[in-house]
Formats: C-alpha cells, sequence, structure tokens
C-alpha cells in the first residue's frame, strides 16, 4: 500500500508506531549507557578501591601529624636549649641526598624503631628494625672490620633517630664530635658529611665540596678503609648483659663515643692532605698492626 492510498488514521497508526521505535531506541541506549556506567563504578569504584583510598588518606593524615608533631618538638627543643644557653644545633640544613641509605625510608619508619639498635642487627641485618638493617646493608659497601662497622653504625642509628625526631633524647645519644658545627647549618652539602668524626674534616669538606665532587667514591672509599676505632686487634667487641643477651661491650663503646677513641691511617693523610688541613695530625694518626 502506497502512502497515497493510505487513510489519514492509517497515516497517524504509522506515525505513532515509527515514535514508539524511536523512543524504545533511546530508551535501549540510555540503558545500556547506565548500564556502562555502573560497570565502571563497580570496576573502579568497589569497595577494595575505596578501602585502599582511605588507608592513603589515612597514611597522609599520620604523616602529616608525624611532621607537625616533629615541628613542634623542634620548637620546644630549641626553646629549651635557649633558656638552657647551650646553644645547640636547630636542624641541619643541607639537601637530603642518597648519601645515607637511611634518608630513602620513611619518616615515620625511622621514627617507630627503637630508640637504640640491638648490635647484631648492625653486624649481620634484621628483618625486624628496618633503620638498622639500612644501615648494615649500607656498610656491606665497604670493606669494614666489626669494631668499625658496629660502631659507625651506632653513630649512624642515632644520628638518624636525632634527625627526624628531634628532641633533648634523642640528641643525648649524639657524642659531642657529631654535634653540628655553624658550617653545617649555613652551607649546603650532601648529608653524608654530617657523620665524620672529626669537626675540621667537615668543615674542610664541606666548604670545598666543589672540589672533591668528582671524586667523592674513591674518597669515601679509601676513608672508610682508613677509618679505624682504635681497639686491640681481635678483642671483641659484645658482651653478655644479665640476662645473657649479647650487647655492646661498655669499654668499647665508651671508646668509639669519644673524638679520641678514632684515628686515620697515615695513607689517607698522604693522599688527601687537604682534607685534614687543620687537624691535630699527630691526634689523629692510627697504627695499624
Amino acid at each position: 500500500m502506497s502512502s497515497s492510498t493510505l487513510t489519514s488514521a492509517d497515516k497517524k497508526r504509522l506515525r505513532d508506531r515509527r515514535a514508539q521505535q524511536a523512543l524504545r531506541s533511546k530508551k535501549q541506549q540510555y540503558t545500556a549507557q547506565l548500564e556502562d556506567k555502573v560497570a565502571h563504578c563497580e570496576r573502579y569504584h568497589d569497595d577494595s578501591s575505596t578501602q585502599h583510598l582511605m588507608r592513603v588518606i589515612e597514611g597522609l593524615q599520620r604523616e602529616n601529624e608525624m611532621l607537625r608533631r616533629r615541628q613542634e618538638g623542634l620548637k620546644a627543643l630549641v626553646e629549651s636549649w635557649e633558656e638552657l644557653d647551650l646553644n645547640p644545633p636547630p636542624p641541619l640544613r643541607h639537601p637530603i641526598t642518597p648519601s645515607l641509605l637511611f634518608l630513602t625510608l620513611p619518616p615515620t619508619t625511622i621514627t617507630t624503631c627503637p630508640p637504640s639498635p640491638n648490635p647484631l642487627d648492625l653486624l649481620y641485618g634484621t628483618n625486624t628494625n628496618p633503620l638498622a638493617h639500612a644501615i648494615y646493608t649500607h656498610s656491606l659497601r665497604r670493606p669494614l672490620r666489626d669494631p668499625e662497622r658496629l660502631a659507625f653504625g651506632w653513630l649512624s642509628y642515632h644520628y638518624a633517630k636525632w634527625l627526624f625526631d628531634p628532641s633533648p633524647s634523642t640528641f643525648s645519644h649524639l657524642p659531642i664530635f657529631l654535634h653540628p658545627v655553624p658550617e653545617q647549618l649555613s652551607i649546603p652539602h650532601p648529608a653524608s658529611l654530617d657523620l665524620l668524626i672529626w669537626p675540621e674534616i667537615r668543615v674542610n669538606l664541606i666548604r670545598e665540596w666543589g672540589s672533591y665532587t668528582g671524586q667523592k667514591d674513591d674518597l669515601f672509599g679509601f676513608l672508610a678503609c682508613c677509618l679505624k676505632v682504635r681497639w686491640p686487634w681481635g678483642e671483641p667487641v659484645l658482651e653478655r648483659d644479665k640476662g645473657n643477651e649479647l650487647v655492646v661491650r661498655e669499654e668499647f663503646l665508651e671508646r668509639f663515643m669519644c673524638v679520641n677513641g678514632w684515628g686515620i691511617t697515615r695513607e689517607f693523610v698522604g693522599v688527601y692532605p687537604g682534607v685534614v688541613r687543620g687537624v691535630d695530625v699527630g691526634r689523629v694518626l692510627v697504627e695499624v698492626g
């Protein structure tokens, strides 16, 4: 039947059917779009994803709270120093570099580690103390004897605890020779220089670091070989406490916590005389035998 022979009623019914078909087609398209959106939400915004995002947010909130407490602790610490007229250092102002392996750990990880390490963790590594294990792993890059590995690891550990959680308590664990000098507070420098034993050597390297940047690997590698604790060869560095646990031997702890308990071999002085400029070389030389 051609359109010319359709009656008005037939034409109306035909228009109605076409309109209904178009409406059904739109509804089907809209339903398909809704189903796609629901599927997308189920895929990317399910409970597990939401929980993950919540955990990330909670972690950031804890990190912010930790940083806020650290800032308040620094303020209180500086105020207490001013009251006592001790003039200890404010936070160090140097670029955080990977020269110190523990600096790559999250601050919350460092602050939640024990106040002092188990000496065996510094000598042999551990699965329970991330900071001690990071220091141990880093020490494996150098051919260190147990006395130097333990002593320098112990100093690094407590320095990290003070750096990321500054307080009178953490500062009290630092030997006097590791207290920051003015150059450390005013001249940007690699963080690794802050752990050098002699303040005079730290100052020399901080002031002239540009001259040593290209040979820093050789410098630190050679220094690690030549830096020694003044401790008898083969003498134990550990002892058992009353609970039969191995701890740092008291005499050894006293030795490396004093600047006079450290020395440098004359080989290093001969190769890097500028590094020890201003140092009483006779005082720092140590003979290994």
